[in-house]
């Protein structure tokens, strides 16, 4: 009997384009709702919703904190509300008392940004709204009348705003940025006809593609077309801003919101690629992983709806995708640039998510349980808040906003976790195997289940046969038994109720038999 030591089974994520028999040894074909921490797989925790059910359908976050509050704004396709704590609040643009109602879709996507302190947010088709933490938002001062722009950001105390529509006529190149504002104010002029002040504009039209969105990196902004991307820094005087040449020509954003910050830069969802830019150049951080997952699993029609989000507190870029025959993103390909490995993770149908600050609230009270305490695997009355800490929080189409890493459910439901490696040959394709026994090393809470299964097929290209699970106890079980005897070897470790799990390292007992 021969023996397969795994000891970290977290080294290496999820990675879908290479042949399972050709992965290393710790590395899994397959898996959902569990990431890749410290060399271990662990299961991933749920969501729970916050701040009570939202007042309309939100198609957008923006967290936004004053002197006297913590706001979180959504926005949807006629209204704007704000909410802390509890209290949801029309913010509206108004005239005469009645409210004006925005133009937004699912696809005219809103963009948002803090510019000096005001709260700023647009949807490519109404005029930019400002809001200053109290009464109701209001067009844009000092917007140009006439004038749309698809992304509106910040940078420098500048708006800066992307492809624009001028009465009626889009001018997909052009960039428009405004007077610099004062703190606590918007800008005081985007009149590029004004001598005395520093608003002005001008076209990327050396490369070709429509200009999508932008970022700060930096000390500069990084203005991001469909397949190329420019530079814009600040030099001052009477030029203002300079624009570089094209950084480079095979790279660029597949949609608004698709370009994430993190410590090395910009993650950015591209033309059937992710990949990270650093400010000088653009690298793949999925080819040979999950290139040819995303460009045969994104939705064709309604791929415009694909976001990024910064998980910060687990160190992660999740982009969400709408897979094929969805029309919301369903499911986060997430990246945690710590570990440099992948994974996957359900979500409910979502048309945004943002992180920020959530108000200081007990969630997990004795009174809110309905089950037996002994049941629980987290601490009761905890606070899954702190006053500083930036959360992930979802955008529901059910209007509902979701907490993430805040339960072991998703909304009160059980859900599956699990990992899979097939294609396991044992570095003899030729030969059959015949497995015995896995012994799991888990961490997690005493007496809690893992169903293991092994199974295999005699051919790369068919369908995996599973045995019956075996129904591992942590805290009693030892090694789960098998007897199972394929060409290609395959494993599973999955549960499917509330519970919780890590995964550090495994022993594979087996033996050669005949030859294939």
């Amino acid at each position: 009997m021969a023996s397969l030591p795994i000891n970290t089974c977290g080294q290496y994520g999820i990675i879908r384009d290479v042949f399972p028999h050709e992965l290393p040894d710790g590395a899994w074909s397959e898996g959902k709702n569990v990431r890749f921490v410290n060399g271990y797989a662990e299961q991933m925790k749920g969501h729970l919703p916050v701040y009570g059910a939202s007042s309309i359908e939100p198609y957008f976050l923006l967290p936004y904190s004053t002197s006297g509050a913590r706001n979180w704004i959504y926005a949807g396709a006629n209204k704007a509300y704000s909410v802390t704590v509890d209290v949801h609040t029309n913010i509206t643009r108004q005239s005469g008392g009645v409210d004006v109602n925005y133009t937004a879709t699912a696809n005219n996507v809103w963009t948002g940004t803090d510019l000096s302190g005001i709260a700023i947010f647009n949807n490519g088709t109404d005029a930019p709204q400002q809001w200053p933490g109290t009464g109701r938002a209001a067009n844009l001062s000092n917007w140009p009348s006439g004038y749309s722009c698809k992304a509106l950001r910040s940078y420098k105390y500048c708006g800066i705003a992307m492809n624009l529509t001028i009465s009626g006529n889009n001018y997909p190149h052009r960039v428009l940025y405004s007077q610099p504002a004062e703190p606590g104010s918007v800008p005081s002029s985007w009149d590029i006809g004004d001598d005395t002040k520093d608003a002005g504009e001008f076209d990327l039209s050396k490369t070709d593609g429509r200009l999508i969105d932008g970022a700060v990196m930096g000390d500069s902004f990084y203005l991001y077309k469909e397949s190329s991307i420019y530079r814009m820094s600040y030099v001052g005087g009477g030029a203002i801003f300079n624009i570089s040449d094209p950084i480079t020509e095979e790279a660029g954003a597949l949609a608004l919101n698709c370009i994430a910050s993190f410590p090395g830069g910009h993650v950015v969802l591209g033309q059937g690629d992710i990949f990270v830019f650093n400010g000088a150049q653009a690298e793949s951080i999925i080819d040979a992983r999950m290139r040819r997952w995303l460009q045969s699993s994104l939705d064709a029609t309604y791929f415009n709806r694909s976001f990024l989000a910064t998980n910060p507190t687990k160190n992660e870029i999740w982009v969400c995708l709408p897979l094929v025959g969805y029309d919301l993103p369903n499911i986060a390909l997430i990246w945690n640039y710590k570990t440099n490995t992948w994974t996957f993770r359900d979500l409910p149908s979502i048309h945004y998510a943002a992180s920020g600050v959530i108000d200081t609230i007990v969630t997990n009270s004795i009174d809110s349980r309905t089950n037996i305490i002994d049941s629980y695997t987290d601490p009761i009355d905890y606070n899954e808040y702190t006053q500083s800490s930036k959360r992930l929080v979802l955008a529901d189409d059910a209007n509902e906003m979701f907490l993430v890493d805040a339960s072991r459910q998703f909304d009160g439901m059980n859900y599956t976790s699990y990992i899979a490696r097939t294609g396991m040959d044992f570095g003899n394709s030729n030969r059959f195997k015949f497995v015995s026994s896995i012994r799991p090393m888990f961490d997690g809470g005493t007496n809690n289940v893992i169903q293991i299964y092994v199974g295999g097929a005699n051919d790369l290209t068919a369908a995996i046969t599973w045995s019956e699970p075996f129904n591992f106890t942590i805290g009693q079980d030892f090694e789960a038994t098998f007897e199972q005897e394929w060409r290609y070897i395959a494993i599973k470790f999955e549960t499917t109720v509330q519970t919780y799990w890590r995964l550090k390292s495994m022993i594979i007992e087996y033996e050669f038999t005949g030859m294939y």
